[in-house]
């Protein structure tokens, strides 16, 4: 993962560019290594005004910076009747993790023994989702879906408050972040909107 820096002045940032990554090759870095080192100190160095360089202990903690661990979120529902209780919960979502990973739902028969038939598709569910996921999986079922998850490695699934009498899937993969409901919305309200 990439740490961006506002830049502030680059003066200087292709001379460091060079210097780092030619000490490095020198002393037996491969050229990737070598190039990570080298735009890592070039970020250090324009993150100063005027010419800068980039002390060791700088590159070190520009180096962290690089190679810290995105947070990985999950969260899955179906989006049917697509409404600002959905957002405000992706939104949610999407504030407390560096990369969300979105399940849509699409067992149509779970949908008529609900009594629940999506207003849209699966393709405009997900389309509608894909403004806050960064990735975006179909299931049809539990176990599909706790594969997905098994797959994706999660850091923390995200669930909204009103599932928290119920099994949270994949709960012993990652911790659960409670979603607080945002009030007078919901797919069962919408729907009632529709048919009135």
């Amino acid at each position: 993962m990439l740490a961006w820096r506002r830049a502030q002045d680059v003066t200087g940032a292709g001379d460091t560019v060079v210097a780092v990554l030619s000490a490095a090759i020198a002393v037996g870095f491969n050229l990737e290594q070598a190039a990570r080192l080298a735009n890592a100190a070039a970020g250090v160095v324009v993150g100063k005004f005027g010419t800068a360089t980039c002390s060791l202990d700088e590159l070190e903690v520009a180096m962290g910076e690089q190679t810290k661990k995105p947070i990985v979120g999950f969260a899955n529902g179906v989006f049917d009747c697509f409404h600002d209780g959905h957002r405000h919960f992706l939104r949610e979502c999407k504030m407390n993790c560096d990369r969300l990973v979105v399940a849509v739902n699409d067992d149509g028969s779970v949908m008529h023994r609900k009594g629940r038939i999506p207003a849209d598709t699966y393709f405009v569910r997900a389309e509608n989702v894909r403004k806050f996921a960064d990735e975006i999986w179909g299931f049809e079922d539990e176990e599909l879906l706790e594969e997905i998850m098994r797959r994706v490695k999660p850091d923390v699934i995200f669930k909204g408050e009103d599932y928290r009498d119920r099994p949270v899937t994949g709960g012993d993969l990652a911790r659960t972040h409670w979603v607080a409901r945002h009030p007078g919305y919901s797919s069962t309200i919408e729907r009632a909107k529709a048919k009135a």
